[in-house]
C-alpha cells in the first residue's frame, strides 16, 4: 500500500525537487540544488498534480506530481527566515560573464 501524498492548498509555498530539473552541461550535480524555490501553488488539477506559479524566465513546465513537491517553511532549523521573493522584486540581472 502506498502512503498517501501530501495535500497543498492553493496559495502555499513548495519547492520543487530538483531530480528532474536538467541544468546546463557544464555545471556538476554535486554543485546543484535539492530543491527550487519557493513557488506559490496556482491550482490543483487532480489529486497527485499541481500547478504552480513560476517565474516568466523558467524553462520547465510549471505542472508537477505531489511526489516532486515539499511544503516550504520559512523557519530553518537555525532560526533565520528565509526570505520570500515576491513578484520579481529583488531579482538580479548579470551585467556581463567575465
Amino acid at each position: 500500500m502506498r502512503r498517501p501524498g501530501e495535500v497543498f492548498e492553493v496559495g502555499d509555498l513548495v519547492l520543487v525537487s530538483a531530480c528532474n530539473i536538467t541544468l546546463p552541461c557544464n555545471i556538476t550535480q554535486n554543485f546543484n540544488h535539492r530543491y527550487y524555490g519557493p513557488y506559490k501553488v496556482a491550482k490543483q488539477i487532480n489529486q497527485v498534480t499541481y500547478q504552480l506559479e513560476l517565474l516568466d524566465n523558467a524553462q520547465f513546465y510549471n505542472t508537477f506530481h505531489v511526489s516532486l513537491l515539499k511544503l516550504f517553511k520559512p523557519i530553518t532549523k537555525y532560526e533565520r527566515e528565509v526570505s520570500v521573493l515576491q513578484d520579481g522584486e529583488n531579482q538580479f540581472e548579470p551585467e556581463a560573464i567575465l
